[in-house]
């Protein structure tokens, strides 16, 4: 009777957490793969943007540089002022030249295997906290849900 009725409840609850048991070990295996291809896209993305960002400030300091240049030509002598723009010009061409590695560089740096490994490390914290605080919130549900159910099976009563 109600020694079996428990027994039942008890083999259904063990089924239950068991089912939730592989499910989190499932999700675990899920955030490492995912880890490992988000760590990848954002290498890309930054290594992508970073050449460009620091192109384009080197060249505006060149660029305020050679506009005070000529703006204050008239402080200095003409052989100044153009030797002073032939180097500018050197200067640009050389960083255009740079910044074609310099995408290259960071990618290889943040590639490496210890680099890599610690951002790894820390998306997987990352992502765990927020499936642990969903789990909170549906375990929050959950057991409003339930208390709702046990308050209006005591009001019916």
């Amino acid at each position: 009777g109600e020694l079996a009725e428990l027994s039942s409840e008890l083999d259904i609850r063990q089924q239950k957490l068991d089912e939730v048991t592989m499910k989190i070990s499932d999700v675990e295996s899920f955030v490492k793969d995912i880890s490992d291809e988000a760590y990848k896209q954002a290498v890309e993305f930054t290594t992508a943007r970073a050449g460009e960002i620091v192109g384009q400030v080197t060249m505006n300091s060149i660029d305020f540089i050679d506009d005070n240049l000529r703006s204050n030509a008239e402080r200095y002598t003409k052989n100044n002022v153009l030797f002073a723009g032939s180097v500018l010009k050197a200067l640009r061409d050389k960083v255009r030249e740079a910044l074609s590695h310099i995408g290259a560089r960071i990618k290889e740096k943040l590639l490496e295997p210890t680099t890599a490994r610690e951002a790894k490390t820390i998306i997987e914290e990352k992502a765990a906290i927020s499936i642990k605080e969903r789990l909170a919130i549906g375990k929050k549900k959950t057991d409003l849900t339930r208390s709702k159910k046990e308050t209006s099976r005591d009001f019916i009563k």
